[in-house]
């Protein structure tokens, strides 16, 4: 059985550990120079991400206008199409038969 931690022992991410001075010696400063490079990298990658979404997301607008825009005129001609055929079978049928 593990052993109950007390709320020391348990560190949440985020939370500060202040380091002494006379600990910051060449391995720390590496360490933190390696961290702000990590994290940098980190940043520019979610930004480039982002703006891939944003330039992705303008393009489906962009294009979702153009459909509703197509569906739109395509809806108005088969309105046309439909009142078109209504005309055409309320209108009197021509007669079948021939003079003679």
């Amino acid at each position: 059985l593990p052993s109950p931690t007390t709320e020391m022992e348990i560190r949440r991410r985020g939370e500060k550990r202040p380091i002494p001075p006379e600990l910051k010696d060449e391995k720390y400063f590496e360490r933190r120079r390696r961290n702000n490079q990590a994290a940098k990298k980190s940043r520019d990658a979610r930004r480039i991400r982002e703006d891939q979404i944003a330039w992705r997301a303008c393009l489906l607008e962009q294009e979702n206008a153009s459909l509703r825009a197509h569906v739109a005129a395509l809806r108005q001609e088969t309105l046309a199409l439909r009142s078109l055929l209504a005309a055409r079978d309320e209108a009197p049928a021509p007669s079948s038969t021939t003079p003679d």
